[in-house]
């Protein structure tokens, strides 16, 4: 059950000691599904060794990205203008901002959910590597599933090792990485 604190542990040392990454789109998705992972996943505050409530736990890192996901809109908004001007700009990121609220309510929280979540990620990172807007998308995925690998979590009451799913998703980000941009 330690291994649930981990996470908001890892998470907060990261804000902290490399607050530059906060300017990074790699950290926002990291930060995305850390997120998703805690409300959905980790009941530590029901654990005898842990202390406080959840909003105690992780409001500060709530806070930080609610700031970060505000400037990042922001800076998204202005340079997918700047990529792709038309009158559909607005309305494609209208649809993806939309499309993922509805995942992060509708889906079923499983481990497959989870991982069809980390290619929905993967996909759009590729995507905005293309139009010149990230550097390296497979940092963004690789990220999400160290945060999995090193906690090794309990799903369900099972075991699930995602080290097999971590190396696909590693494969098959660089091959993206590689293809040329827009």
């Amino acid at each position: 059950m330690r291994s649930h604190l981990n996470i908001h542990f890892t998470l907060n040392n990261l804000l902290l000691h490399y607050p530059e990454a906060c300017e990074s789109w790699e950290l926002e998705f990291a930060l995305q599904t850390v997120t998703f992972i805690v409300n959905r996943y980790c009941p530590f505050w029901k654990h005898p060794d842990a202390t406080g409530s959840p909003e105690h736990l992780t409001q500060p890192i709530r806070k930080r990205i609610k700031e970060i996901r505000r400037e990042y809109i922001e800076r998204f908004q202005t340079r997918f203008k700047e990529e792709f001007p038309g009158p559909k700009t607005s309305e494609v990121f209208s649809t993806y901002a939309l499309n993922k609220r509805a995942f992060y309510i509708e889906m079923e929280y499983d481990l497959d959910s989870l991982f069809r979540y980390c290619v929905e990620v993967s996909e759009f990172a590729a995507y905005m590597y293309r139009a010149g807007c990230i550097e390296a998308p497979e940092i963004a995925v690789n990220n999400i599933f160290l945060y999995l690998w090193h906690s090794r979590k309990r799903w369900n009451g099972d075991i699930y090792d995602v080290g097999e799913p971590f190396k696909m998703m590693d494969t098959h980000c660089r091959r993206l990485s590689e293809s040329k941009k827009v």
